[in-house]
């Protein structure tokens, strides 16, 4: 059993199978997630690294 949503999501990393569907558009989880995580580096980036 998963403790975290963070282990539910790395098990989905190489999936194929549907994620998101909006109308005609899906993303696989595969390309949500990496979408997910090329965002979510880019706002660290950002960060200032002295704030809380």
């Amino acid at each position: 059993m998963h403790e975290t949503i963070q282990q539910v999501l790395r098990e989905r990393l190489s999936s194929d199978t549907v994620a998101v569907r909006y109308g005609d558009q899906t993303w696989t989880w595969r390309e949500h997630l990496a979408e997910a995580t090329a965002e979510a580096s880019a706002l660290i980036a950002l960060a200032d690294p002295a704030r809380p």
